[in-house]
């Protein structure tokens, strides 16, 4: 059986300044607990016990949060820790490791209250210590962490006692609860800094029991988690299955219960197997066509402009995903975001107009490059050759060359002059540009710098009135689509595909993986 669901954007758009600011208070009024994914498995009568096993196609090359960057990453820390706020479905703040947090009228100064009683794996209790340490590690340059840039302007974090947390920002930032809801604000112990990638030790509701990169991780029931009777599961297993029809069959015979992302040729099949459900849902997430900005011939916008003229962004929705996406306009920016912004004129496929730009920058013979590409990731490899093929008429000829996902994140991200890549959507505004197009971001690739869109990213980022925020992030969506580094041809639905008698696991639409409402059925 199949569903699909459309997730509601950030409502933070819609509000006013005075509302904003009691946000926090008000939206950590409610316990976890009483969140809509325990509502919804609480409705059903759980039943504790069980192993869960979810195929990914990668594997993991780290466990440290503040360095992760890939998906099966992401899923394993998101069950072993846990962060200050969560960001669910419907990409609201919710309460987490923080009951409740305020901002001052300025919204400079936010204070986030610890919830009591909480204990790290190793024993430790959490304090405000623990998120100072935290946070300071992903801002200290020598970390390296792409989260640096994620967390706005924190100026200083500091522990007013045990139980509180205070963020001193350089200016106002709409955006922090959230941003400490991403995936680089997992809580860490402040007691165990050399041993953060080789022994995890989170207050979430599994523990480490196994890691065997390339084969699978095995994590635990945490018995003592702070949200009583939570985890249902007794194991939690992350397997490693590189090839999309083995994950097929072994979901079909019971080996596995789930499959992070299915791919597109495989949904009918799955959708008539009984045993099945097959979950979809609208979703931020994006796969661009990288040009770095810093390297020939990409160094010339009007050769950027020549690959955006030649995508054909209808005919790879409908080759690539049989539409299961919609198209982008060259930035990260879903229609779905309540920030989107039209942007004009829109770059229809027109090799002639291509070939006429690339004979202007200086190439009347066309160019040919390498397109770097990974088989580790749905629908990757199918955009590459699509890209190849459509190119071609426009003097652009293309050689496609594929890796595994570790060895793309090592030797072709941030590296090569041409890739194809695989983007997860962010939680925030901020963060879904910022991070991406600011001289110095966290996911910026090819070095691009702009002056003029780092000022307009920087007033958005520090501009609390909504609707203020929304003109400026126009204009910045506008300055990406005409000059940016990135095709991006569309925004792909989230397919996930589960055993039937998994239970309270609720497709996110940033893909995050959180187990701690699922159970088994019978």
């Amino acid at each position: 059986m199949a569903s699909t669901a459309s997730p509601r954007g950030f409502s933070m758009a819609h509000l006013s300044r005075r509302r904003f600011l009691e946000l926090g208070a008000a939206a950590a009024s409610a316990s976890l607990g009483a969140g809509p994914l325990a509502r919804r498995a609480a409705a059903q009568t759980p039943r504790p016990g069980g192993i869960v096993k979810q195929a990914w196609l990668s594997s993991p090359r780290t466990l440290d949060p503040a360095l992760a960057i890939q998906g099966d990453e992401y899923m394993i820390m998101q069950n072993i820790f846990d962060n200050l706020v969560r960001i669910d479905e419907k990409l609201q703040p919710q309460p987490q490791l923080a009951t409740r947090w305020t901002a001052d009228d300025q919204g400079k100064t936010w204070t986030f209250s610890l919830r009591p009683g909480v204990k790290f794996h190793h024993g430790k209790p959490l304090t405000a210590q623990d998120v100072v340490f935290t946070v300071e590690r992903i801002l200290d340059p020598k970390t390296a962490s792409p989260g640096r840039s994620v967390l706005g302007t924190i100026e200083k974090v500091e522990a007013v006692d045990a139980g509180t947390v205070r963020f001193r920002l350089g200016a106002p930032y709409a955006d922090l609860p959230l941003n400490l809801g991403a995936t680089f604000g997992r809580i860490l112990p402040s007691d165990r800094a050399d041993k953060i990638a080789t022994e995890p030790s989170g207050t979430g509701p599994f523990r480490m029991a196994e890691y065997r990169p390339g084969d699978r991780t095995r994590m635990v029931k945490n018995p003592d988690y702070w949200d009583t009777g939570k985890p249902y599961l007794d194991e939690l297993w992350q397997v490693n299955l590189p090839q999309a029809p083995a994950q097929i069959a072994s979901l079909a015979g019971g080996d596995v219960q789930m499959i992070f992302e299915v791919a597109v040729p495989f949904i009918p099949s799955l959708q008539r197997n009984a045993g099945v459900s097959v979950v979809e849902v609208k979703s931020p997430s994006f796969q661009p066509v990288t040009m770095a900005s810093n390297q020939k011939p990409f160094d010339d916008n009007r050769v950027r402009l020549a690959m955006k003229h030649a995508v054909d962004r209808d005919g790879i929705i409908k080759a690539v995903w049989q539409g299961h996406g919609v198209v982008g306009e060259d930035h990260p920016v879903p229609t779905v975001n309540p920030f989107y912004a039209p942007t004009t004129p829109k770059h229809a496929y027109d090799p002639a107009k291509a070939k006429q730009l690339l004979a202007e920058a200086g190439h009347p013979n066309g160019i040919s490059v390498e397109i770097w590409t990974s088989n580790e990731r749905v629908g990757l490899q199918e955009l590459a050759v699509a890209v190849q093929q459509m190119a071609a008429p426009a003097g652009i000829t293309l050689e496609v060359k594929t890796v595994p996902w570790s060895v793309f994140n090592s030797t072709v991200y941030k590296k090569k002059p041409l890739y194809v890549n695989n983007w997860f959507g962010r939680g925030t505004i901020d963060e879904t540009l910022y991070a991406y197009f600011r001289t110095g971001g966290g996911w910026n690739e090819g070095d691009f710098s702009k002056p003029e869109l780092d000022r307009i990213l920087d007033d958005g980022r520090s501009t609390v009135d909504m609707e203020k925020r929304k003109k400026i992030y126009a204009q910045a969506q506008q300055f990406i689509h005409d000059e940016g580094h990135m095709v991006v041809p569309y925004h792909m639905n989230y397919v996930t595909a589960m055993r039937s008698n998994v239970k309270g696991y609720v497709v996110h639409p940033l893909r995050y993986c959180d187990f701690r409402w699922t159970y088994l059925e019978g």
